[in-house]
């Protein structure tokens, strides 16, 4: 995914496999706080999940191999990355990783409560 590791972009990671109440979505809003992501993450009602996620992209591949790996008790059968915005494109967006429950977000240490943009 590299052109330039230092440039900011936006990808929508869409995972399948076993990855549905398995803590998965906690473990990518963790991920993503530890590697200073902004973005968010949801269950789709197909059974798969899926992030969008605006860093750095030498960050963003490392959140990407990250999501390939996954929890403990996941597991991962396809992996699909799109990049949604091109570098420079308002990369200053929200701060911060939330979890999407319902129609509503709410981050993952309790705040939230609008939704992501479209």
């Amino acid at each position: 995914m590299s052109v330039n590791s230092h440039e900011i972009a936006t990808v929508r990671v869409t995972v399948h496999g076993r990855v549905q109440g398995v803590g998965f979505r906690i473990f990518v809003a963790n991920t993503a706080d530890r590697l200073d992501v902004s973005g968010w993450v949801k269950n789709l009602p197909d059974g798969s999940v899926q992030l969008q996620a605006t860093a750095p992209r030498q960050v963003l591949d490392e959140l990407i191999t990250a999501v390939g790996l996954g929890p403990r008790g996941s597991r991962i059968e396809r992996v699909e990355t799109e990049i949604i915005e091109a570098p420079g494109e308002n990369p200053a967006k929200e701060k911060g990783f939330k979890i999407l429950q319902g129609i509503f977000t709410a981050g993952h240490h309790g705040g939230g409560g609008e939704l992501p943009p479209a």
